[in-house]
């Protein structure tokens, strides 16, 4: 049986021989609006000075201080506050509707008579419209492999926008990869070490080089599970892009297990490294804070050696994300709490987004609303997220069973929501939705009817499911009547949370992306073949390339301390 490195490489070595098709994107302008709504829950608001309350939003758009071109609006029962972009001293000491969306997940207000918001019995809303002018490209890919190649201004500062990928043919399945050219493999656990491991390393070198990979392709901030929801590297990268210590570790530890190495995790009661086993020894490398220690002799020290020996810690200040190397140093010293320990993990996920004839994915990356955070739900949406959709035509009468209409989806992606949009044959018709998402339980979906059109809404089953969902179930029945005579084609849009660190952007100067396609039970595409169409959005200004202010836009956002949920020393904006 072949080791599943050697069938990553025999893959990649067909890819090769067969060659690539250089496509010619169509590049375009276009000017898109986006309109984001959030009800403002009164669990969600607090009391701050004076008239002045406080209340957590997850709208991702800038705020105020960010200089925020968007049009921000907060309607009380529907109608709009009057003093938007208010001082804030003004809201507390004047009320009578004053607001301002600070920052993006930050909105300071008042009542419009300067009461309680929490009690008073009004609704709010926070409306934010965006419009944005965007350059567009667009290839269209007939081969199953393809190169294309993007430029722009070297000094250009861009922001991307969205990636859009469409499967044109009405009758051929397809699962597109795009990524960078010179990027890692990241769909799968053997695809990212044969990308970032070579013949001939040492043990070492190997263990330097997971480190390194870890380290560079996720940031700080607070998981959304517990448990080993975050400890598959394939999930960890793609889907969340973040998680505490615990997590960077425990990924670290399974790409070691995987390249052949022993490894473990090791708590250090308010931290967790890991440890990789060669040359009869432990040696201790800690993703989260970007660091491993030599010792004199230059071998990489582990977690007992940097016990007795803490100044090998604290020969710098602080560690490259800005710690105290002397707190960092007391975790190891303090050797009662510190153990090791081993997890199992389960089945490495793998990240093939098929797309049915027709169907169409949407990665957003600018206006990310929703994130799987049963676990820290108070905290403010992660500073580093996407959202998207993926959106098929389903042909409803073929599914139909006993009485009911049973829709089954699988989706590599975290599934935040899922909508049905259909047609029935008759207006007036009875119809009920319900939607199971472990298989065993059913909740009904919230229903929506104009004439015959008819809309089956089931976000709110997956916001109270307790765990991350890649696969869920649709239940239509009309009573009384054949769902299959009463039903016509529909459209079901499933909405989910990715990574967009691992998504491929365009970049100054210029970019060259790669397209391979693989198609479900077919050795290569039909002659007739449609192809997949690839649209990507983003923004461009012209002067140098700049940080932006925005920590949403920052891809290695520490806002929590390692092992920990407290709030670290980061720079504050005040008004």
């Amino acid at each position: 049986m072949k080791h599943p490195l050697d069938i990553v490489l025999l893959t990649a070595l067909c890819a090769a021989a067969r060659g690539a098709e250089e496509l010619r994107p169509h590049l375009s302008t276009a000017t898109i609006t986006h309109t984001a709504r959030e009800m403002i829950e009164p669990r969600d608001v607090q009391p701050e000075i004076g008239r002045c309350y406080l209340a957590r939003v997850r709208n991702a758009g800038p705020g105020d201080c960010q200089g925020n071109r968007a049009r921000t609006t907060l309607l009380e029962d529907g109608r709009p506050l009057p003093h938007p972009k208010s001082l804030h001293k003004h809201i507390r000491q004047k009320g009578r509707g004053r607001y301002s969306h600070w920052r993006h997940h930050r909105l300071y207000f008042s009542a419009s008579d300067s009461s309680d918001p929490r009690t008073n019995g009004r609704s709010y809303e926070l409306v934010s419209r965006q419009t944005l002018r965007v350059r567009r490209a667009t290839v269209r890919a007939r081969a199953d492999s393809s190169t294309f190649t993007l430029a722009n201004p070297a000094d250009a500062r861009l922001t991307p926008v969205r990636l859009v990928l469409r499967n044109l043919d009405p009758a051929v399945a397809v699962v597109p990869h795009l990524r960078l050219k010179g990027w890692p493999d990241l769909t799968s656990v053997g695809g990212m070490l044969h990308s970032i491991l070579r013949n001939g390393m040492t043990d070492e070198q190997k263990a330097v080089a997971i480190w390194a990979f870890i380290r560079d392709w996720r940031y700080h901030y607070y998981p959304a599970e517990g448990g080993d929801e975050c400890h598959d590297p394939v999930k960890f990268i793609n889907v969340y892009g973040y998680g505490f210590c615990d997590d960077s570790a425990a990924n670290f530890a399974v790409l070691c297990r995987a390249a052949g190495l022993r490894a473990r995790c090791y708590g250090l009661s308010g931290h967790v490294v890991a440890e990789a086993h060669y040359d009869k020894a432990w040696h201790m490398f800690d993703p989260d804070h970007q660091v491993f220690y030599r010792r004199k002799d230059g071998v990489i020290a582990g977690v007992d050696h940097l016990a007795r020996h803490p100044e090998l810690i604290t020969a710098k200040p602080k560690s490259p994300i800005g710690y105290d190397s002397r707190k960092l140093a007391e975790l190891y010293t303090t050797t009662q709490n510190n153990r090791p320990y081993r997890r199992r993990i389960g089945r490495p996920h793998r990240l093939r987004p098929r797309l049915g004839p027709g169907d169409e994915v949407v990665f957003d990356v600018r206006w990310p609303l929703r994130a799987h955070c049963p676990r820290f739900h108070e905290q403010p949406l992660p500073p580093v997220l996407g959202n998207g959709r993926r959106v098929r035509r389903v042909d409803l009468p073929r599914t139909a069973r006993g009485g009911a209409v049973l829709l089954r989806e699988t989706w590599p992606y975290l599934v935040l929501g899922a909508e049905l949009a259909g047609t029935l044959r008759q207006d007036g018709a009875p119809l009920r939705a319900a939607v199971s998402v472990d298989g065993r339980h059913w909740a009904p979906c919230r229903m929506a009817r104009r004439g015959p059109r008819f809309t089956a809404n089931a976000d709110r089953a997956f916001s109270d499911h307790p765990t991350a969902a890649y696969a869920y179930t649709l239940k239509l029945e009309t009573p009384g009547a054949d769902p299959a005579g009463a039903l016509t084609a529909a459209t079901l849009t499933t909405r989910f949370q990715f990574a967009p660190k691992a998504l491929p952007h365009v970049r100054p100067g210029k970019t060259a992306f790669e397209l391979t396609l693989d198609f479900p039970g077919r050795p290569k595409p039909p002659d007739k073949w449609e192809g997949v169409s690839v649209v990507l959005e983003w923004t461009a200004e012209k002067g140098s390339v700049r940080r932006d202010t925005s920590a949403r836009n920052s891809t290695h956002s520490h806002t929590a301390p390692p092992g920990a949920g407290a709030s670290s020393g980061t720079s504050r904006t005040t008004r």
